[in-house]
């Protein structure tokens, strides 16, 4: 360790040194002790700087397990969520069945209930119905048969009646007695 200042400062009395000795060898004593300084600072930065490279190895470390218990963690609560996304997707597919199944129900029973109104709104202004339309159209398709067979048969008959009636004259003619065979009438 150096000596104090003040040791150095006053002179050995059984030491004679010249002055241009005294003041290399306080040059010397002071390059000696910024050497020392330097020498120190230098321990104390490099014990810094090992310091900081030994805590970022140990933060690197750390940080490395805690994101690997983060990925694991992680994997866990992807597997978790996966699988409570799906139910829920599952779910809520159901739903929506149940819910259009309700939305089909309800739109038939509006459908009946409007059918219902509009045919007892068009009873009261007396506006046939489609079923009354389709009942006299098979009437009337009914009737159409019935003309139709009646106007066959009377064709029939008409045509039997001409016949007949032909058949009459014809036989007639053919009983009377002609004027030119015998020159007599009967």
């Amino acid at each position: 360790m150096p000596e104090p200042e003040s040791a150095q400062s006053e002179p050995n009395p059984t030491e004679k040194h010249s002055l241009p000795q005294q003041i290399r060898s306080t040059a010397v004593d002071v390059s000696n002790e910024a050497l020392v300084q330097s020498a120190n600072l230098f321990l104390v930065a490099r014990r810094v700087l090992l310091t900081s490279l030994g805590a970022l190895a140990m933060t690197i470390d750390e940080s490395a397990d805690f994101v690997n218990k983060l990925v694991e963690r992680g994997e866990v609560a992807e597997s978790d969520l996966n699988r409570l996304m799906s139910e829920y997707m599952e779910r809520s597919n159901e739903r929506e069945e149940e819910a259009a199944e309700g939305r089909r129900a309800t739109v038939d029973k509006a459908g009946i209930a409007l059918a219902d109104s509009v045919e007892v709104i068009l009873g009261r202004l007396n506006v046939p119905t489609r079923t009354d339309i389709d009942d006299l159209s098979r009437k009337i398709g009914q009737l159409s048969d019935k003309v139709l067979t009646l106007k066959q048969r009377s064709a029939s008959r008409s045509l039997t009646d001409a016949t007949a009636t032909a058949l009459d004259e014809s036989a007639a003619e053919t009983h009377k007695p002609s004027a030119g065979r015998n020159g007599n009438r009967a």
